[in-house]
C-alpha cells in the first residue's frame, strides 16, 4: 500500500538544471557582440515533518546537496517553508508550498541616525509553488512538474498583499529526483 500511494521523497533532492543563451556587451570596435550561455539550478528538499527547502544557485550539485542535508543550511538563499499534498479527481498528485526567505534580525544601527534616509517600506515576500508529482523510468515519484509559481509581496504598513504570477515556460524544466546516501544515514529526532 506504502509504495502504491504518492508521495515525495525524503531521502534526496529534487533537482532541475536551467541553461540559456543571452546576448553579451558589444565590443569597443563593434563588430564582435559576446553571447553567454548561462547555467543555474534548482533545488527542493522536503523534509518528513511537513518542511521543504527550495534554492536556485549556479552551483553544481555535489557543492550543494551536502549543504542541504538539515533545514540548517549554511547558505544564505535559502528559502523555506512548508508544502502539502493534494489529489484531484483526475488521480493526479499535486504538491503546493509556500516558500519565504530566512529571516535575519539585523541590529539596530545608531551610527549617524540623524542622517538616515527615509526608511524603505517594510515588506513580507513569500513564493507560492505549486508542481505535479509524477514517475518517470523505472522510478516512482522522482520528476515534479511546474504548474504554478507566484510571488507574494505583504506591505507591513498598509496591510496590501500584491500579487505576481510568473508564467510556466521552458526556463521552468522539471525537476528530477537525485538520491543522497547521507540522508538516511541521518536522524534529526529519535525513531
Amino acid at each position: 500500500m506504502f509504495l502504491e500511494r504518492p508521495r515525495v521523497r525524503f531521502d534526496g533532492v529534487y533537482i532541475s538544471k536551467t541553461t540559456y543563451i543571452r546576448q553579451g556587451e558589444q565590443s569597443l570596435d563593434g563588430f564582435y557582440r559576446a553571447w553567454h550561455q548561462v547555467e543555474y539550478y534548482r533545488y527542493i528538499r522536503f523534509f518528513p515533518d511537513g518542511h521543504v527547502m527550495m534554492l536556485t544557485t549556479p552551483e553544481e550539485p555535489q557543492s550543494i546537496v551536502p549543504r542541504l542535508r538539515t533545514r540548517n543550511a549554511r547558505t544564505d538563499a535559502v528559502l523555506l517553508g512548508h508544502y502539502r499534498l493534494s489529489q484531484d479527481t483526475d488521480n493526479q498528485t499535486k504538491v503546493f508550498a509556500v516558500i519565504t526567505k530566512k529571516k535575519e534580525e539585523k541590529p539596530l544601527d545608531y551610527k549617524y541616525r540623524y542622517f538616515r534616509r527615509v526608511p524603505v517600506q517594510e515588506a513580507d515576500q513569500s513564493f507560492h509553488v505549486g508542481l505535479q508529482l509524477c514517475s518517470s523510468g523505472h522510478q516512482r515519484f522522482n520528476k515534479l512538474i511546474w504548474i504554478h509559481h507566484s510571488c507574494h509581496i505583504t506591505y507591513k504598513s498598509t496591510g496590501e498583499t500584491a500579487v505576481t504570477a510568473f508564467e510556466i515556460d521552458k526556463m521552468y524544466t522539471p525537476l528530477f529526483f537525485s538520491r543522497a546516501r547521507s540522508y538516511t544515514a541521518f536522524s534529526e529526532r529519535p525513531l
